[in-house]
């Protein structure tokens, strides 16, 4: 059988457009979406390098102020220092020659303490001085100590001296300070004055 059959206007015009809209939904899921989809890829891809890049420089800025920061206070002789374990003895020598202007002075070490490669020492001062300017050359003294040596805590009573005729009473300062040093396991040796060695820290 032999069809003839001619399409009107308006069938030419419905095919075309039918034609139109198949094209642009082709278009659509071929080729637009997956621009679209890349584009928005990208674009969060630059955006996280941005926040990388960024990232970097505010790093590389703090490290470059303290660089700076260490840098001065070398240069100011103030540079703290973290001694190997075991420095008492330079920590007493330290001590000794901060509290020389002092009387009555009395230091207890406690045992130290152990955590991961870092020692903590405790330690408790009490010492008497005639003058409040002694005393606070002494708290002055520790905190530009160029060992690491936290104190957390400082207690001052006063008291008046008994007076003589020839020489009258004056205030004495008494002061109790607790305090830490601070030192590190590396460059050091252990001893028996630490906890037992713990193989999970030391490699730490």
């Amino acid at each position: 059988m032999k069809l003839n059959h001619t399409f009107s206007l308006k069938e030419k015009f419905l095919i075309f457009l039918a034609l139109v809209i198949v094209l642009v939904v082709c278009y659509g899921k071929f080729f637009s979406d997956p621009l679209e989809e890349r584009l928005k890829n990208e674009k969060e891809e630059q955006v996280s390098l941005e926040k990388t890049i960024a990232s970097i420089q505010t790093q590389t800025a703090e490290m470059e102020k303290m660089k700076r920061e260490l840098d001065t206070l070398k240069d100011a002789g103030k540079l703290i220092t973290m001694p190997s374990y075991n420095a008492q003895s330079e920590e007493q020598n330290m001590l000794n020659l901060i509290l020389k202007r002092t009387t009555d002075f009395k230091l207890n070490f406690q045992k130290p303490t152990q955590n991961g490669k870092q020692i903590r020492r405790d330690f408790v001062i009490s010492f008497n001085t005639q003058t409040y300017d002694q005393m606070e050359q002494v708290l002055e003294d520790f905190a530009n100590s160029k060992m690491r040596c936290l104190i957390s805590d400082v207690q001052v009573v006063t008291t008046q001296s008994k007076g003589t005729k020839e020489e009258p009473g004056h205030t004495i300062y008494a002061v109790q300070m607790t305090g830490t040093f601070y030192e590190t396991m590396v460059g050091g040796t252990w001893d028996p004055d630490l906890p037992p060695q713990d193989p999970a820290a030391s490699d730490s």
